[in-house]
């Protein structure tokens, strides 16, 4: 019945058994208080409801609010046999330079990525799969029906896991023109991990911003022994 805001952060491996919401649950107990829930530069994945919504649920009387937010990877799957909405369903959803795709309906419904009436768009959104959305407002920008092209959920750099963009995703430089954190419906200033955006000619849709030239974020181990091999993770952007 509150206000919550989840920035720079993963939500990921969690199952919700026969309820809703794999990743997030945002139900408000009373209407006359509705829950609102801000996301921004965050990454929802690999999250299962056995009911709808396996990222997120939103109830009817509350709110959700996504801003550069990368929604892959979740399920839903109904205990009737007709999952609704893989990646998010229920009330109302206001999203801007969203990514919402890759996700799955277990069950009959094919609404795997969305399955809401109040999908309220504010511009620059990919979302794969539209069959159980009704999409309002300023869909300047959006892309819909494409594969995005993501990495797997990996240690990308900052200090949680990130879905990188592929060469050749449609979220590359696809976010809202406007100077980054400029407020109204600009992307967020930086990305989940902390790079300042863009990094190309425009920011790019999502958590996660790409870099077209190489940037060494980190490698691990920092360092090794004298003897012996050792086997090195390099992370950032811009790999060949």
């Amino acid at each position: 019945d509150g206000f919550v805001t989840i920035t720079d952060s993963t939500i990921s491996g969690n199952t919700a058994e026969g309820f809703l919401g794999g990743g997030i649950a945002n139900l408000s107990a009373f209407s006359s208080t509705p829950g609102t829930l801000t996301v921004v530069d965050s990454t929802i994945s690999g999250n299962t409801s056995g009911s709808s919504g396996g990222g997120i649920f939103t109830g009817d009387s509350t709110d959700v609010h996504l801003n550069n937010v990368t929604i892959t990877n979740t399920t839903g799957s109904a205990d009737s046999g007709k999952g609704a909405g893989g990646g998010i369903a229920g009330g109302t959803f206001s999203v801007q330079n969203a990514l919402i795709g890759g996700n799955l309906d277990a069950g009959s419904s094919g609404a795997a990525d969305c399955s809401t009436a109040a999908l309220v768009s504010r511009g620059y959104n990919l979302i794969q799969n539209t069959s159980g959305c009704v999409i309002t407002g300023d869909t300047t920008g959006n892309v819909i029906g494409v594969d995005p092209k993501l990495g797997v959920l990996a240690d990308n750099g900052g200090v949680t896991k990130t879905h990188s963009l592929g060469n050749g995703s449609p979220a590359i430089d696809g976010g809202n023109p406007a100077a980054p954190g400029s407020g109204g419906a600009a992307c967020a200033a930086g990305d989940q991990r902390g790079f300042l955006r863009p990094l190309g000619a425009a920011c790019d849709i999502g958590a996660f911003e790409r870099s077209s030239t190489l940037s060494l974020a980190t490698i691990v181990p920092r360092s090794g022994g004298n003897d012996g091999s050792v086997v090195a993770l390099l992370s950032g952007g811009g790999f060949a």
